[in-house]
């Protein structure tokens, strides 16, 4: 697909002196959705297609399915992990506030009582 086609598909609008933008791959319209910004790169089955297109012998690999034991041994370790580090803010928070009253509001309990007895 040309630069045209591909504004026309993503129905944006660019000025006619900014076409090489398209060569950069900056405009990047998949079937996902109108316009993908940002990438400098075309996706990995795009680029292996053109270097069939330019003789390349390349296939794909099939993509490897998580085995069945990594999701019973590695779903339960994986819940005990976040259920643990939850744990760990909870109680450190509480932390936190038990600090900041040693540090702060019992010198400023006390700074506060001297004051009121000397302006007595």
């Amino acid at each position: 697909m040309n630069f045209n086609g591909l504004l026309a598909k993503c129905q944006t609008a660019l000025r006619l002196r900014m076409r090489g933008l398209g060569n950069l791959f900056l405009l990047d319209a998949g079937s996902q959705s109108n316009l993908r910004l940002g990438s400098p790169y075309p996706g990995y089955r795009k680029r292996i297609a053109r270097l069939n297109t330019m003789g390349a012998s390349i296939a794909l690999d099939k993509p490897k399915h998580t085995p069945l034991w990594f999701w019973l041994i590695g779903v339960p370790i994986g819940a005990l992990v976040v259920g643990l580090c939850s744990t760990v803010v909870v109680l450190g928070s509480w932390l936190s506030l038990a600090l900041n009253g040693l540090f702060l509001a019992i010198p400023t309990a006390l700074l506060h009582y001297l004051l009121r007895s000397l302006a007595n």
